[in-house]
């Protein structure tokens, strides 16, 4: 595919470091980041579907991520796994890595969020991981901006892209702006804007 170069410039930064994206509506977000995965792995970033957790907030959102990468055979079929919600990412790895059994009334998913950021320094299992993709991150809110800063301290790379303009709950917003100027544990986050449409 042939890129402008504002796509041009996120693509070739890719596998550099941290990235946060902001794009508005019809600037291809989704399909960036798709073939932003693509690339960590046919360089060989990514290695493994361990290596990898591409998300966002919800299981329509996610479906459509995997039905373009299959539409587009842009990665290859064992890294669909990796596609997930965050929330069900973490209530995973609490069922299949940590002693604690979850039980019927940590279904509430800020639960299950708090508890993964509690014990993510006993999961050996993300010992392997080593990028988070999120889509449509404007939402965010505290527990899951602490998840990925606990992930990043951990050497997780992240790239998460948004668009302020589309947030559904006003009060998460603030999230958004303060990751734009943060940096983590003192490893810079690199800012890109698209605005232009596909």
């Amino acid at each position: 595919m042939l890129w402008d170069d504002e796509r041009q410039q996120i693509l070739d930064y890719c596998g550099s470091g941290h990235i946060i994206i902001n794009a508005g509506a019809g600037t291809g977000k989704t399909t960036l980041l798709c073939f932003i995965a693509k690339k960590l792995i046919e360089t060989n970033i990514i290695s493994s579907p361990d290596n990898l957790l591409f998300c966002s907030y919800t299981n329509v959102a996610t479906n459509n991520i995997r039905e373009r990468c299959i539409k587009d055979n842009l990665i290859p079929e064992q890294f669909l796994s990796s596609i997930s919600t965050m929330d069900s990412f973490a209530r995973k790895q609490l069922k299949v890595h940590h002693e604690q059994e979850l039980d019927e009334r940590q279904n509430e998913f800020t639960r299950i969020i708090c508890l993964f950021t509690d014990l993510i320094d006993q999961l050996q299992c993300l010992d392997t991981l080593k990028y988070i993709i999120v889509d449509e991150v404007q939402d965010i809110d505290r527990y899951r901006w602490e998840l990925i800063k606990c992930l990043s301290k951990r050497g997780v790379k992240f790239i998460i892209v948004g668009d302020v303009r589309q947030r559904i709950f006003e009060k998460n917003s603030i999230f958004y702006y303060f990751m734009t100027k943060d940096t983590i544990y003192n490893q810079p986050i690199k800012c890109f804007s698209l605005t232009r449409t596909m």
